[in-house]
């Protein structure tokens, strides 16, 4: 039997004889080792999204890790207990995995779900063999007779962008063991087996590297090579491509070997340099680490474009490797429950954003004055109306705001208080953090609560229209949130975005609206804008600039057929964030003549 075939199959025995050993080690795994007891569906999609989304997590359970040969609650736990590892300050539900996760004390006496059996590391002779095979590698195996300038670079630019390559010669892997240039050999014919498309190019290494023509390819053969090598390439494939299709700005191609290599090049390092939180994702660890260049520098460009959207098609140029897509979407328009609610119909698109402690001691003026002429419904910030809204003839929405209302929500839709309620909104301004306004949430609580709410819709068999969560500008964190819902639900589809946008321009105002619909492909409600600069809080608008906002604004808005509502802010007494100008409201609590104009003509001025 081949050498190498026989130390596969050594790692593979030693790995099973240890599965047991491993899942007792974990502190975050399945309620039960027999996959017989776990639901399957269950299983299935929480490893989809765990390898899909954090794939190096799954690195040692995927084929020829560690892992490979368990059974799959034992390898999904593995991966749950490294995912909890990461992410264990946001405490149980960082386990809860749809409610197949438990937290338990792990058996003091067991490290084998931290560690690698030494025993898959190879010998010198194997290091040899298996340099003998790369497709591509050093024009030698002797570490004096290539530039080590060369080899050192080539590995760093190899393990930060592509660190799916070089998990068998880092960490224990199985090539540790052996010398510099057999390593990088080993990483670089990993690389060219996947972008040989590219020619020769994929194997130049600045020069350094050579094609083995002799070779077989290792990504196919039953080598040790192949073995100790995960498949998160190929596991990631679908997830990388529809990232790559969500997107508004990208590559004119999601192929690199169609594209010019020294521009994706450089405009990947200039976006790296200038704008490092574009690239936080696809470099090293990144959640697109393993896609190809043309993808992962899309997912940057685009979320440069994001944040420069107001410049125009000039902001997703980048040397003319990047175009604006036509339109993308994340979601059908559908709702996510039992059946799909419609869109209700409205007779007015106004409403009102409305705080329930106006006055601060646990008092609200009169809603008398306001729910008339155009408003037609109301929303609290929160999971509970006020009595004024529960009395009025406005439909009011219900609100997750935050991380700490969620047991108040969910128990809410359990005992049946929204039975009668057609839409629901979820998480205020999670990108942002500046209690008590928004409590900033990081993207994986929230899709775990996601899924918990929606679990629960789901139970009273009724249908709700739901809201994405509502962002203030950062576009990418509601991109990641939909794409982690969709991988662990894919039945869970939302009806609706709601949209933040404060700016002293009207034509500003349009352009991230519009920026917002074009990316999701959803109805749109702008649930807060005004005619405001939190930025710049000495330049404010003049009360006939902000009287013009409004009015051309809110024209706009009822012009738009995929714009469902808006609710101005603010209808309310002034507060410490919103200068006077903006606000509809006198202090007794009656209207003023801004609040005149927007509910008696919906923002109009005519």
């Amino acid at each position: 039997m081949n050498v190498l075939i026989s130390l596969g199959l050594i790692a593979t025995a030693m790995a099973q004889s240890s599965c047991t050993s491993m899942f007792a080690g974990l502190t975050c795994r399945t309620s039960s080792e027999d996959p017989t007891k776990v639901d399957a569906t269950s299983v299935t999609n929480s490893r989809n999204w765990l390898c899909g989304t954090y794939p190096q997590h799954c690195t040692q359970i995927n084929s020829g890790g560690t892992w490979a040969s368990c059974n799959s609650v034992e390898q999904l736990s593995f991966a749950m207990n490294s995912y909890y590892t990461q992410f264990q300050s946001q405490g149980a539900s960082a386990c809860s995995f749809g409610g197949i996760g438990v937290i338990v004390t792990p058996a003091a006496s067991s490290s084998a779900a931290n560690s690698a059996p030494a025993t898959t590391t190879a010998s010198t002779s194997q290091c040899s063999l298996m340099y003998a095979q790369a497709s591509c590698r050093t024009a030698s195996q002797d570490p004096t007779q290539v530039d080590a300038t060369s080899v050192t670079n080539s590995r760093n630019w190899l393990c930060n962008v592509y660190p799916q390559f070089c998990l068998a010669i880092t960490n224990g892997g199985a090539y540790t063991t052996c010398n510099s240039v057999q390593q990088l050999s080993f990483a670089m014919s990993l690389y060219y087996n996947q972008f040989q498309s590219q020619g020769t190019s994929a194997c130049n290494f600045g020069g350094i590297g050579k094609i083995n023509s002799g070779s077989s390819t290792p990504a196919s053969s039953t080598t040790a090579a192949a073995a100790a090598t995960p498949s998160t390439i190929s596991s990631n494939t679908v997830n990388c491509t529809a990232m790559f299709v969500s997107l508004l700005c990208r590559t004119t191609s999601q192929n690199p070997a169609t594209l010019s290599a020294s521009s994706v090049s450089g405009a990947r390092s200039w976006l790296c340099s200038n704008y490092p939180a574009t690239c936080t994702d696809i470099n090293s660890g990144g959640k697109y680490s393993s896609c190809n260049s043309a993808e992962q520098l899309s997912y940057a460009m685009n979320l440069y474009y994001n944040q420069f959207s107001y410049q125009g098609s000039s902001a997703c140029n980048f040397g003319g490797v990047g175009q604006l897509a036509s339109s993308s979407s994340s979601g059908s328009g559908s709702s996510v429950v039992v059946g799909p609610a419609p869109a209700p119909t409205m007779s007015s698109k106004a409403g009102l954003a409305w705080p329930i402690n106006q006055f601060n001691d646990g008092t609200n003026p009169s809603l008398s004055p306001w729910s008339t002429g155009k408003i037609s419904w109301i929303y609290t910030w929160s999971y509970d109306p006020s009595p004024l809204a529960i009395s009025s003839n406005l439909e009011w929405v219900a609100m997750l705001h935050s991380q700490a209302d969620a047991s108040n929500f969910i128990s809410r839709i359990n005992s049946g208080a929204y039975d009668n309620v057609k839409s629901l909104l979820l998480f205020n301004e999670p990108d942002l953090n500046y209690p008590p306004y928004a409590y900033g949430l990081d993207v994986n609580t929230a899709i775990s609560i996601t899924l918990q709410v929606f679990q629960a819709l789901q139970a009273r068999g009724k249908s709700w229209r739901v809201g994405t969560p509502a962002m203030s500008y950062q576009i990418g964190w509601l991109q990641q949130y939909l794409a982690g819902v969709s991988a662990q639900c894919p039945s869970c589809k939302f009806s609706f975005v709601p949209v933040h946008c404060y700016t002293l321009d009207s034509n500003a105002f349009k352009a991230t609206v519009q920026n917002y619909y074009n990316t999701f492909g959803l109805p749109i409600w702008v649930t807060e804008f005004a005619d405001t600069d939190f930025n710049n809080r000495n330049w404010q608008a003049s009360q006939s600039d902000v009287n013009n906002f409004m009015s051309d604004t809110t024209n706009w808005l009822n012009a738009q057929s995929w714009v469902e509502r808006y609710s101005w802010f603010g209808v309310m007494r002034a507060v410490d964030i919103q200068d006077k100008a903006n606000m509809a409201m006198n202090y007794d609590g009656s209207r003023n003549a801004l609040g005149d104009q927007y509910v008696l003509r919906g923002g109009s001025l005519n």
